[in-house]
């Protein structure tokens, strides 16, 4: 839990480290609410269900989140792009190759190829080694930060990549619609 609490704290911090456990522990609660909150969601019917037709009458019923589960997992989904961030610092990457998920097979490999990379023993480019004692206080202290271009494009990219999945879920998911 306390690394799940560190993840939220330090939603918006792009700089510095995380490890592994860090950001594996986060995912899994993420992965817990989320599916807690659309079955709850679903339960009660606050789910938006859109009907398609499929052809010679037949309709096919799609069910996607409510508002509830955006207004609860949206912060989730800005931690858990600030985590991959600083977990990519803590293998000495930088957070570009986030862009790798332009590419979706290759991209999608590669980046859990690095999630599971064990992080740079000591102190490496982007910081200290992570400590969760330091996390469960407040976060790590600021260690060589990026220029003020370097920070621009990191936000913009974090935007970007909210934008696109925001667009993917207003157009109603995956796959074509018949």
């Amino acid at each position: 839990m306390k690394h799940y609490m560190a993840g939220l704290r330090r939603m918006f911090d792009i700089y510095g480290r995380s490890s592994r456990a860090e950001f594996w522990l986060f995912l899994l609660f993420f992965l817990i609410i989320g599916i807690a909150v659309r079955v709850g969601e679903a339960a009660l019917g606050l789910d938006v269900v859109t009907r398609d037709s499929i052809g010679y009458g037949r309709y096919v019923e799609r069910h996607a989140p409510g508002i509830i589960s955006w207004v609860i997992l949206f912060p989730h989904i800005i931690a858990g792009v600030a985590l991959q961030f600083r977990r990519l610092h803590d293998i000495n990457r930088t957070a570009r190759w986030f862009l790798l998920y332009i590419l979706p097979p290759i991209g999608a490999i590669t980046h859990f190829v690095f999630m599971l990379w064990p992080g740079t023993k000591g102190d490496n480019t982007y910081g200290p080694v992570p400590d969760i004692n330091e996390l469960g206080s407040g976060g790590l202290p600021a260690f060589k930060r990026p220029g003020r271009g370097m920070q621009i494009f990191q936000i913009s990219l974090m935007v970007l990549v909210l934008a696109v999945i925001a667009i993917g879920v207003s157009y109603g998911g995956v796959g074509p619609s018949y």
